[in-house]
C-alpha cells in the first residue's frame, strides 16, 4: 500500500514537473516574440524632440518673430551609480562630470557635485542657449542626456501684435494672427527620440541610433514693414485673410 502511495506521488510530481518544463519550452520557443515586444515596451520610452518654428520677416527682411531653441541638461543617478568601466565606479563618474560642467559653465565642481548627490534625475542646467548647447552635448559620458526646447521672441514687443498673433506656449502652435493663419508653414516637422528606460521606469540612456531629427518650419515674408501704421495692417490682414 504505501510503494503504491509512493509511486502516485512520484507519478503526480512527475507530471508537474514536465507541465512546468513544457510551459518553459512554449514560453522560451513560441512565445518569445510577445514577451520581447511587452519587455520592449516597458523599457523603450518615445520623447518628442520640438521643431524649431519658421521665421516671420517684413518686406524688407527684418525679424518680426523668431525661435530660440534651448536646452535643459539632466543627469541619471541610476545610471552613474551602476557605473563600473576600467575599474572606475560611479563616484569616478560623477566627478569627471562634474568638472566637465564646471569647466564649461564656470561654476564651481562643488556646484555639479552636491546636485547629483541627491535624487535619482537632477537637473544639471535649465533654459541653456548659444554656444554653450553645443559645447555641453560634446561632453558625451555616460548619465548625462537633454532635453530640447523652443522659446518664441517677438523683438519688437508689442508692435503689430494683433496682426503677428501668438503661440501657445504649452503646445507651440499658432493662437492668433499671422502664427495661426500659416501654422502648417512655420510649424516644422517634430523629431522622435527613443529612451531606453529600467524596470522601475528610470531613464538610462538614449538611443541614438534611432533618433529622427525634427525638420524646421518654413519662414514667412510678409507685405508689411516694421513702422507700418495700424491702419495698414488691418488693410493687410484683410486682404490675406481673403486669400486664405
Amino acid at each position: 500500500m504505501n510503494t503504491d502511495r509512493l509511486l502516485g506521488v512520484v507519478i503526480v510530481l512527475a507530471l508537474l514537473i514536465l507541465g512546468i518544463i513544457g510551459r518553459l519550452f512554449y514560453i522560451q520557443v513560441y512565445s518569445h516574440a510577445e514577451y520581447k515586444v511587452m519587455a520592449d515596451r516597458q523599457q523603450i520610452g518615445k520623447e518628442i524632440i520640438k521643431a524649431n518654428r519658421g521665421l516671420i520677416y517684413d518686406r524688407n527682411m527684418v525679424v518680426l518673430a523668431y525661435s530660440d531653441p534651448q536646452a535643459s541638461f539632466y543627469v541619471s543617478m541610476v545610471q552613474v551609480k551602476r557605473y563600473k568601466k576600467d575599474g572606475k565606479d560611479g563616484d569616478f563618474l560623477m566627478r569627471k562630470i562634474a568638472r566637465s560642467y564646471a569647466a564649461v559653465t564656470k561654476k564651481d565642481t562643488m556646484y555639479y557635485l552636491n546636485l547629483m548627490k541627491s535624487g535619482k534625475n537632477r537637473v544639471l542646467l535649465e533654459q541653456v542657449s548659444d554656444t554653450t548647447v553645443l559645447r555641453l552635448k560634446e561632453i558625451k559620458l555616460d548619465g548625462l542626456y537633454c532635453e530640447e526646447q523652443q522659446k518664441r521672441y517677438y523683438p519688437y514687443n508689442n508692435l503689430a501684435s494683433h496682426f503677428i498673433g501668438y503661440i501657445d506656449k504649452t503646445v507651440y502652435d499658432g493662437r492668433d494672427g499671422i502664427e495661426k493663419a500659416f501654422e502648417s508653414e512655420l510649424q516644422g516637422k517634430d523629431g522622435l527620440r527613443y529612451i531606453l528606460k529600467d524596470p522601475n521606469g528610470h531613464m538610462i540612456s538614449v538611443i541614438d541610433e534611432s533618433t529622427v531629427s525634427p525638420q524646421t518650419g518654413n519662414n514667412i515674408v510678409l507685405t508689411i514693414f516694421k513702422r507700418s501704421s495700424k491702419r495698414s495692417l488691418t488693410k493687410a490682414w484683410n486682404n490675406s485673410a481673403e486669400n486664405m
